[in-house]
């Protein structure tokens, strides 16, 4: 299990439970295979956890040295 804040080892930038929101709703109102951008990726926690559902994503951050979600 994850420490709070982190998402496989990720860090989360973003506020408490809202990644959660997101991918919850994504997966509502979208189908499987479905292209996302991930703007203000960071370490791409969010993009981690998009792509473990079979999402397409592409990220996106100001910083692309932090990037670290893996493919």
């Amino acid at each position: 299990m994850d420490k709070e804040g982190y998402y496989n080892n990720l860090l989360i930038r973003a506020a408490p439970r809202l990644h959660e929101v997101i991918f919850r709703n994504l997966s509502k109102l979208m189908p499987i295979d479905s292209k996302v951008i991930d703007v203000g990726a960071g370490q791409g926690a969010l993009t981690y956890r998009l792509k473990l559902a079979d999402f397409i994503v592409t990220a996106v951050d100001i910083n692309v040295d932090e990037l670290r979600a893996k493919n």
